[in-house]
C-alpha cells in the first residue's frame, strides 16, 4: 500500500485542475490504468486545443488500450492535434487513414463518415479524396521546423513523416502530387491568417491582407518579406516570449538532424514559406 501513497495524493492534490488532468493522464498511463488515463485526458481536452490531451485520445481510441477501438473517433482527436501543429497527430493521422484505406469497404466508410463530418463542422476543407489528403498530413508533419512558427504547439519535424513521404510520394501521380502541395499551402496560409488576426491590430491585419493578397497587380516581393518578418517577430513574442531561447536550442537540433542524413521534404507555398 505505501507505494501507492504518493500516487494517490498526487492524484487528490491534482484533481482539482482540468488542465492538471493531462498530468494525471500520464501518471496513469505510467500505471497501466488505461481506463483513467483516457477519462483524464478527456477532461483535459476540454480545456481547449489541448494537443497532448487530442494526441494521447487518438492513440488510446485507436489501439483500444481502453476498451474498444474506436478508429472514427481516433480520427477526429488525432485531427484536433493536428489542426494546432502537432507534428505526430499530423503523422499519425496520416497513417490511421491508410490503415482505414487497407480494411476495404468497412474502412472507407469510416473515413467517408469522418469526411461528411468535418464538411459540416468546417465549411472550407479544400480536401480531395481521403488517401490524398492523408498525404497532406503525412507531408506537413514532414516539413522543416523553421516553417512552423505560427503554431500553438511547439514547432517540431517529425523524422518519421520524413522517411514515410519520401518513401510513399512515389505512388502519387505528378497531378496529385501538386495536389498534395496545394492543400498543404492552403492549410497553412490557414493558420498564418488565423495566428495574423490574433496578434494584429485590425489596421495591422488590414495591411498585412493588402501586402499578401493585393486586389490589383502583383505582389510586391520586398514589402511581402517584411511584413512576415514584423509578423513572425509577433508571434514569436507572442507564444513564445522565450523564444529567442528556443531559436539557438533549434539551431542546435537542426545540425543534429542533418547528422541523419535523412533527405528533407520541402514545402513552399505562397505566402513564402521556404526552406
Amino acid at each position: 500500500m505505501k507505494r501507492y501513497g504518493l500516487f494517490y495524493i498526487f492524484v487528490l492534490l491534482w484533481s482539482t485542475s482540468l488542465s492538471a488532468k493531462c498530468f494525471l493522464g500520464d501518471a496513469y498511463v505510467e500505471k497501466g490504468r488505461m481506463e483513467q488515463a483516457k477519462e483524464a485526458y478527456l477532461m483535459c481536452s476540454q480545456t481547449g486545443d489541448n494537443v497532448d490531451a487530442n494526441y494521447a485520445l487518438g492513440k488510446i481510441y485507436r489501439e483500444g488500450t481502453a476498451g474498444q477501438k474506436d478508429l472514427y473517433r481516433s480520427l477526429f482527436y488525432f485531427r484536433f492535434a493536428a489542426e494546432n501543429g502537432s507534428a505526430a497527430a499530423q503523422r499519425e493521422l496520416a497513417k490511421t487513414m491508410f490503415m482505414l484505406k487497407k480494411q476495404g469497404q468497412e474502412g472507407l466508410d469510416i473515413l467517408d463518415r469522418y469526411e461528411e463530418t468535418m464538411g459540416h463542422m468546417k465549411s472550407e476543407q479544400g480536401q480531395s479524396s481521403e488517401p490524398i489528403y492523408a498525404y497532406t498530413w503525412l507531408l506537413l508533419a514532414a516539413e522543416k521546423a523553421d516553417n512552423k512558427w505560427y503554431y500553438s504547439a511547439p514547432a517540431q519535424q517529425d523524422l518519421e513523416a520524413v522517411r514515410l513521404y519520401n518513401s510513399m510520394k512515389n505512388q502519387l501521380t505528378k497531378e496529385e502530387q501538386q495536389q498534395v502541395l496545394a492543400q498543404a499551402s492552403a492549410f497553412k496560409e490557414e493558420k498564418l491568417d488565423w495566428a495574423a488576426k490574433v496578434v494584429l491590430s485590425p489596421d495591422e491585419y488590414s495591411r498585412f491582407r493588402s501586402i499578401l493578397y493585393p486586389v490589383t497587380g502583383d505582389v510586391n516581393l520586398a514589402l511581402r518579406s517584411t511584413e512576415m518578418t514584423k509578423l513572425k517577430e509577433k508571434v514569436m513574442g507572442y507564444l513564445h516570449p522565450e523564444h529567442q531561447e528556443k531559436s539557438r536550442s533549434s539551431e542546435k537540433e537542426q545540425k543534429q538532424d542533418a547528422d541523419e542524413k535523412v533527405p528533407l521534404v520541402e514545402v513552399t507555398g505562397r505566402l513564402g514559406f521556404s526552406n
